[in-house]
């Protein structure tokens, strides 16, 4: 086979079109060029006119593929600068080699200078082989990876770069030296994978290589696990070459604006930190990159900006694996290669999800039950319910810091009738992101609410489907299931929550996913408006009831306060008084409660007077409101 070709083949990545293509402008093209002449010496020079440089955190493999999009743009000569460093690869910064046991990998390293691998008294030199410690352990580890991620889930070989000259031979090519040193761009970097040559049908596959660090010294968190930050890296980077023998151009190429890039490579980041809680379950490496995100679940699914946020957004493709099994995960990458552009969210993603669940549920349904499961993480988990590991998670934050200021992130009403319209509101939801506006309060309602809700479309005239759905929970008491309202309520709606819910539950939250089939390499629909207006349509209280304890029985125990709740209705509000006896009838407990509202919630935390948790037992409760009684046995297991 003629060796040229194949580089004409990449060269032709980089000069073809794309739907905001534009020549770059002569003082770009002189910063990307001397980029490139000084890649390997660590310096920084800045990729766009405003000086910003892209921030990596985690995976470089974004940060290349843009860097090459970005070349497309530029004359000749910085075109040709960068073929010549692709073509280069890294041989002369590991120059020795290990062949992997099951021979899928060829390991490029150095036992010297300044890209020289670990050895030290925990990764010593093997006194048979001569090969350092530290190199037959990566090469272990991504043995490890090609048996789970090809052989057990199934996902097909990606292409060999045997077919050409500085591909080497079949084993894929692992590069070992010091992130930093070859680029400042990489100093927070686990690793970076290099598309190198296009290849299979329609030249939608590419060959690839990686680069991953010498040492990972100087990553403090793996300080005392030095083998675990390579273990997620192997599966993270390996998976990206993978994604390229399905569909190299799954990401959506927004070109150049004014010397600007976005490219955003959602779908590539968050189902490669997904492949490494599939293939090292116990590192959970995810869980840095998820305070990241939770803050900003407002976003578009489809957004990398920041680039943190897709590494947390990786919850998307697990709420998918676990409610459907980890197939519907490489079913979508096959549907990716079906289709010659970025497809993933617009066909990939909807036609997998109708499969797997039997066309009992859309895209859409999906979305607004993962936005419900993505409520419930952290100290929110409820048992049995949405994701596996939630409970050690960060969590949709009530308030974040905004500016100067600490403002509420989610919406919250704890009186009626209220009206929002506020359109300068800064979290509104993006086209697939969430929201959540949470009702409280219900104590002082005599009935019902009603809620009006108008979603209005995007300001670019697309048409929005809002995916309403209405839940409801009880965040002290952790063993009462969440109530989900079965409607997806329409862009539209009106509807009553009447008192069963508001009597059995103490918020009610307002869930929204908006939605729209966006064209790839469009802008986001950012800040999507709406209007909602709830009103207490109560009906008043007209004699006085004692409703049964809620929890009974009722489990305490010294690390959770469970509580056991009375509600009180009474036509006009008056003082209500709780008393607690044993069987014995010694009075344990007792507490007055002042009340301003006809329907009065009061509680009992399961202690007695001194403050100690009582032990388990029948015990009688009384209450006493107005002019009647109501005498009742609970039943408390410690």
């Amino acid at each position: 086979m003629n060796k040229i070709l194949p580089f004409m083949i990449l060269l032709g990545i980089m000069i073809s079109g794309a739907v905001y293509a534009q020549t770059l402008s002569p003082e770009a093209d002189e910063l990307l060029y001397q980029k490139i002449l000084n890649f390997k010496n660590g310096s920084a020079q800045p990729l766009s006119l405003s000086g910003e440089e892209p921030q990596i955190v985690k995976c470089g493999t974004p940060y290349i593929i843009s860097l090459t999009n970005q070349v497309r743009y530029a004359s000749k000569r910085t075109q040709d600068a960068w073929l010549a460093l692709l073509t280069a690869r890294f041989d002369a910064e590991a120059p020795d080699t290990f062949g992997s046991s099951d021979g899928h990998y060829l390991i490029h390293y150095a036992a010297e200078g300044v890209h020289a691998v670990r050895i030290d008294d925990e990764f010593g030199v093997d006194p048979i082989s001569g090969v350092p410690e530290y190199v037959e352990s990566v090469a272990a580890i991504y043995d490890s990876v090609w048996e789970y991620e090809i052989n057990y889930l199934g996902y097909k070989e990606p292409p060999a770069d045997s077919f050409y000259e500085s591909g080497g031979d079949e084993r894929f090519d692992v590069y070992l030296a010091d992130l930093g040193t070859i680029d400042q761009d990489f100093l927070n970097a686990y690793g970076v994978t290099f598309p190198d040559v296009l290849t299979g049908p329609n030249n939608q596959w590419a060959t690839a290589y990686q680069l991953l660090d010498n040492d990972y010294e100087d990553y403090a968190i793996y300080e005392d696990k030095p083998l675990e930050i390579i273990r997620v890296t192997a599966a993270h980077e390996f998976f990206h070459v993978i994604q390229f023998g399905y569909d190299y151009f799954e990401y959506e190429d927004m070109g150049t604006v004014n010397d600007y890039y976005d490219d955003r490579h959602h779908w590539l980041e968050m189902t490669a930190v997904w492949m490494e809680e599939q293939v090292f379950d116990g590192v959970n490496d995810y869980y840095y990159y998820l305070p990241y995100y939770f803050p900003l679940i407002h976003r578009s699914l489809q957004t990398n900006n920041p680039g943190i946020y897709q590494y947390g957004a990786v919850i998307w493709p697990l709420y998918l694996s676990q409610k459907w099994g980890d197939n519907i995960i490489r079913r979508i990458w096959e549907k990716c290669e079906e289709v010659p552009d970025p497809n993933a969210f617009q066909s990939a993603i909807p036609e997998a999800i109708d499969e797997y669940s039997n066309s009992t549920y859309t895209f859409e349904k999906a979305l607004s039950e993962f936005y419900i499961w993505a409520y419930f993480t952290g100290d929110r988990v409820r048992p049995d319910f949405g994701f596996d590991e939630a409970e050690n998670w960060a969590q949709v934050p009530n308030q974040v810091v905004y500016g100067n200021d600490t403002v509420d992130y989610m919406l919250r009403y704890d009186s009626y009738p209220f009206e929002f319209a506020q359109a300068s509101y800064q979290f509104l939801p993006d086209h697939l992101g969430g929201f959540y506006i949470r009702l409280s309060g219900f104590g002082q309602l005599d009935s019902n609410l009603h809620m009006d809700f108008w979603g209005l479309n995007s300001k670019y005239g697309n048409t929005i489907t809002w995916n309403n759905r209405i839940i409801a929970w009880n965040p002290h008491i952790a063993s009462q299931n969440v109530y989900i309202d079965p409607t997806i309520y329409p862009d539209s709606f009106s509807t009553t929550i009447g008192e069963e819910i508001l009597n059995s539950y103490d918020e009610v939250i307002l869930v929204l996913s908006p939605f729209t089939n966006l064209s790839v390499n469009r802008p986001l629909l950012n800040r999507l408006t709406f209007t909602l207006n709830v009103a207490d349509t109560s009906v008043p209280v007209t004699e006085y009831m004692i409703s049964d304890p809620y929890p009974n029985p009722c489990v305490l125990s010294a690390d959770e306060d469970r509580q056991i709740f009375v509600k009180v209705f009474q036509p006009e509000p008056q003082n209500i008084k709780m008393q607690i006896f044993n069987l014995a009838g010694e009075r344990i407990y007792a507490a007055d409660f002042e009340t301003s509202n006809t329907v009065e919630r009061i509680v009992w935390n399961g202690k007695n007077e001194s403050g100690e948790t009582v032990a388990s037992g029948l015990y009688i409760m009384y209450i006493s409101a107005g002019d009647i009684d109501r005498i009742t046995k609970i039943a408390v297991i410690e």
